[in-house]
């Protein structure tokens, strides 16, 4: 097995709208920490795959498609073997040109930010492609506790892994690293106006301090987690705690479990979701919003159903008809298996797609784009995160039961 490591910096020259929070409609006034794209190359067998993240809160289909496209035929590849993700930051630059929180395009993304990314994350793929290194792979597992968990109940499921991988030369010497977490980097709050990458960026910077290289950051199954629960601010001072706690969790010497792979399988999957869309029930849906809006003081209620409201707004004067394809690809690599879900998924259903293996399975959410919330059924017309999706009830649990038989299948064969 080899790799390539490489990552560039991509934090906006320029002011920039930021993005997440419908309260928030400010250019930003500094940057708190940079933001970057990282990518890693690998070359299992005699196959080659390109990983890409991006400290961003998301990438919608048109542009990770043009970055995939060029990215491919730099190391020509399929674009199947190109995967992006993003840490889904809501302190980075707004990225789409009308998001579902802001309509307004004059707070879209700054011309010519897109057209800088594709740039950038192609300069980052020859910048690694240049430095390739023969490596074994080793897993280990972290449970974190105490910091995040479920946002709509502490005393819902949530996904605490934090899943590393590392890659060791020849001589043992450490020359990467890839780490997935699950959970919403949003400590920092709509009052902050200030670039950063917050929760995975500061527990990436911990980690490449820590061991003097560079990681991979991914998250997974953050649908429904956060540190709300846990909260005791929303600023700089409390992102640096969370952090710290976290840190400290994960201690310098692990269990690490050789998973060098000797081969790696890509399986492609298409789910259709195809309905009329209830515009009696959204206009429901927008009053009950307004009604809970205009009746509460609580800040963090504010700030949820202002977004929820903007959102329902937006799908009222949407499409009549939706009719999403959901691409998922599962990265076989025998040792362990990545899945990729499009989107935002809730805990519990990633924990049911873990679950169902005796294998490590690694999600990587926001793959490639983002179709919305993966809710699960019995939290719908409950939470913020129903009111803005598109998937419908029971939907989540059809498409996760559709790559549990998959990834079982695939064992088989």
């Amino acid at each position: 097995m080899k790799i390539a490591i490489s990552k560039i910096e991509i934090t906006p020259n320029e002011p920039s709208y930021l993005c997440g929070h419908a309260l928030r409609v400010h250019l930003h006034e500094g940057v708190l920490d940079p933001l970057y794209c990282s990518a890693v190359l690998m070359e299992v067998g005699n196959k080659k795959l390109a990983l890409l993240s991006f400290d961003l809160i998301g990438l919608d289909e048109l542009l990770s498609d043009g970055i995939r496209k060029v990215v491919s035929d730099e190391l020509d590849i399929k674009m199947d073997n190109v995967i992006t993700s993003v840490i889904h930051t809501h302190a980075g630059p707004e990225v789409a040109e009308s998001s579902i929180l802001q309509k307004d395009k004059e707070k879209g993304v700054r011309p010519g930010y897109r057209d800088e990314l594709v740039a950038k994350a192609l300069t980052c793929v020859k910048a690694a492609n240049q430095h390739w290194t023969e490596v074994t792979m080793e897993f280990a597992k972290v449970m974190i506790e105490g910091y995040y968990g479920n946002r709509n109940s502490i005393d819902l499921p949530s996904d605490k892994s934090v899943n590393l991988f590392r890659f060791m030369d020849k001589d043992h010497n450490l020359v990467g690293m890839m780490v997935n977490m699950s959970t919403h980097p949003t400590v920092l709050g709509p009052q902050n106006h200030f670039i950063s990458a917050d929760l995975l960026g500061a527990v990436r910077q911990g980690l490449e301090d820590r061991w003097n290289v560079s990681i991979h950051m991914t998250n997974g199954s953050q649908g429904d987690v956060s540190n709300r629960q846990y909260r005791q601010g929303n600023d700089e001072a409390e992102l640096k705690r969370v952090a710290k706690g976290i840190l400290e969790q994960i201690p310098n010497e692990l269990d690490w479990v050789d998973v060098t792979p000797e081969k790696v399988h890509i399986h492609k999957s298409i789910f259709v979701i195809h309905y009329t869309v209830d515009k009696n029930e959204i206009e429901r849906q927008i009053i009950a919003t307004e009604k809970e809006l205009a009746e509460t003081d609580n800040s963090e209620i504010k700030k949820l159903y202002t977004s929820g409201l903007a959102a329902l707004k937006g799908r009222l004067a949407g499409t009549d008809h939706v009719h999403m394809k959901i691409t998922t690809f599962t990265l076989d690599f025998a040792t362990f298996k990545i899945v990729t879900i499009p989107g935002e998924l809730f805990a519990k259903l990633g924990l049911q797609i873990k679950n169902s293996m005796d294998d490590n399975i690694i999600l990587y959410g926001l793959t490639n784009t983002s179709v919305g919330y993966f809710v699960e059924e019995s939290q719908y017309g409950k939470n913020y995160e129903s009111l803005t999706t598109n998937i419908r009830k029971g939907e989540p649990e059809m498409f996760i039961h559709t790559i549990i038989e998959q990834l079982q299948n695939q064992k088989i064969h």
